[in-house]
């Protein structure tokens, strides 16, 4: 999607303070969230912010925070990102987005209070002529602010507030919470339809014991820690190797090989390509759960399940469109 200013490239913060006085001349129009996953909740609220800032003839601004607060007061919560910084900023970005600002989460950012964070950060930094944030934001210290104090913050710093209204898909709201249930239930079909696209495993390709190769079913090994991995159990998805190449369809397993007893992993076996590919850099798109992880009496029962599986992937692959 073209960019409304700066020409081709998205201009990209860490903390407002490094933002220059000239960063957003005119002002901009500021969408403010975590957009872990840049679900179409999200994608609502930024489409939402691109209108008004062509209305006003504005710069598009996201403001968005990193690492997720819950990270920075739980540091020892188990991680259960939707997406790494890079992917949400590829996301944004293919947005339209003309001006990034992933806020550094700090004790400083912390501490800040309502009113603080908007004449800082809001108002100074961004230049914000309005806002454009979901229904349930929540900001500043202890979230004590909400949508009356964005508002009555606006009147004294000059800028409007808009309010997106939440999305809902099959009754219930699209949110990275409801996401992150789907996920951890294996449920990724549905979790797409909630994303607008796949969920993303991404790792370096690393080596494993050899087993598939044995089986008769080479895989390739990945080991992702950035974000969420779903469920234990056999995937339909597709395997990128590179940004310039066509994903490629294949079995994907997560689990923790209780046939074999290698302990827990992610693998997949590529239904059309074979070779070298360790160290390359490699993404899984999970489209459709196929079972769940399960003991086998021997290897021979496993390798005639592993062929069944690999079949119904194939087809189901076939049969979908991004």
């Amino acid at each position: 999607m073209p960019r409304l200013h700066y020409g081709d490239a998205m201009l990209r913060f860490h903390h407002y303070r490094d933002l220059p006085g000239h960063a957003v001349p005119g002002g901009s129009v500021v969408s403010i969230g975590n957009f872990d996953g840049v679900h179409l909740g999200h994608q609502t609220i930024v489409s939402h912010a691109r209108k008004e800032a062509i209305l006003q003839g504005r710069a598009l601004s996201v403001l968005t925070f990193e690492p997720h607060p819950a990270e920075v007061l739980a540091p020892n919560s188990k991680r259960m990102r939707l997406s790494t910084p890079k992917r949400k900023a590829e996301l944004l970005d293919s947005l339209g987005v003309d001006l990034l600002l992933a806020q550094r989460v700090d004790a400083e950012l912390l501490t800040l209070s309502a009113d603080d964070f908007c004449f800082q950060v809001l108002a100074q930094a961004l230049s914000a002529r309005a806002i454009v944030v979901g229904e349930n934001f929540r900001f500043g210290r202890g979230r004590r602010g909400d949508i009356a104090t964005l508002t009555r913050c606006g009147h004294n710093f000059g800028f409007e507030v808009f309010v997106s209204p939440l999305v809902h898909i099959g009754g219930e709201v699209v949110s990275s919470t409801r996401l992150r249930k789907l996920l951890m239930a294996g449920e990724v079909r549905e979790a797409r339809e909630l994303l607008g696209r796949p969920h993303e495993l991404s790792s370096p390709v690393i080596r494993g014991h050899g087993k598939g190769r044995t089986l008769g079913f080479p895989t390739i090994n990945m080991a992702p820690r950035d974000v969420l991995i779903p469920g234990k159990g056999i995937y339909a998805g597709l395997c990128r190797l590179s940004e310039e190449e066509s994903p490629l369809p294949a079995a994907v397993y997560i689990g923790s090989r209780p046939t074999l007893g290698h302990g827990d992993t992610v693998e997949a076996h590529l239904l059309d390509a074979a070779g070298d590919f360790y160290g390359r850099e490699a993404t899984l798109q999970l489209i459709e759960r196929l079972r769940g992880d399960e003991r086998f009496p021997s290897e021979a029962h496993l390798r005639d399940q592993m062929a069944k599986d690999i079949e119904c992937a194939r087809r189901i692959l076939e049969g979908y469109h991004e």
